[in-house]
């Protein structure tokens, strides 16, 4: 942070965040200019990669994450809610390659999504009802970690994809994505953010901390009531 500020000043300054295209996309996208008006003397620095950064050497003041696991001892954590992911392939997919009952059929099917970890093939895991775990290894047709490739790829009938139901939960509902297995479960991912330290931090670094903690869990709280509704009336079918 280039400090032009003391204690008890209003945010100025410049502010690096990192964080994944998706995120932004999905997240920060809708709410950035709020912030940014609030704060008209912050000069807000965001650099957009899926690569897990070294905050402290690369001189970032704040990442954002989503995933699984927070694994990163050394920074502090804030944690703003859980995106829920999902299967869906689209219906000319589902009709010409289906129907995927079960897991077991979806076993070396087209898909869309990130690579394996090394010489891991790409795969996805999920809970069954029964709360086993499934690994099911996919063909892949195209590989990338843009969810918004991902979904487009999805719709145009290239493979099925793992999806963050806040992305693909409109076109699930509308017909142009078919959720599959949904009475099984992928684990949530959860969105925080990291950052070296509250001691001695900055006002430009506290506010935008404490606007992501006032804005984000409102929007994944929305999302995640529709696909718990969606779930509920799988359960029910």
């Amino acid at each position: 942070m280039e400090v032009a500020e003391r204690a008890g000043e209003k945010p100025s300054g410049r502010l690096r965040v990192s964080c994944p295209v998706g995120v932004a996309h999905l997240f920060l996208a809708p709410v950035l200019g709020e912030f940014l008006r609030a704060h008209p003397d912050v000069r807000l620095e965001l650099d957009l990669t899926n690569r897990r950064v070294d905050v402290i050497g690369e001189g970032y003041d704040v990442a954002l994450r989503i995933r699984t696991a927070m694994d990163d001892s050394s920074l502090v954590v804030r944690t703003f809610g859980l995106s829920e992911q999902v299967l869906a392939a689209s219906p000319s997919f589902v009709r010409e390659r289906g129907p995927f009952a079960s897991a077991a059929a979806l076993q070396g099917v087209a898909g869309v999504g990130p690579g394996g970890a090394g010489a891991e093939r790409p795969r996805w895991r999920m809970a069954a009802p029964d709360g086993a775990t499934i690994e099911i290894e996919y063909a892949p047709a195209l590989v990338t970690d843009d969810v918004h490739l991902l979904q487009q790829a999805a719709m145009a009938g290239i493979g099925v994809a793992q999806l963050p139901f806040n992305l693909c939960g409109e076109a699930i509902a509308d017909g142009r994505l078919i959720q599959l297995l949904p009475g099984h479960r992928i684990a949530a991912h959860q969105l925080h953010a990291v950052f070296p330290s509250r001691r001695g931090m900055v006002p430009a670094v506290r506010s935008f901390i404490e606007f992501l903690a006032a804005e984000l869990p409102r929007m994944t709280a929305r999302a995640n009531e529709h696909f718990r509704q969606m779930a509920g009336n799988a359960d029910r079918g």
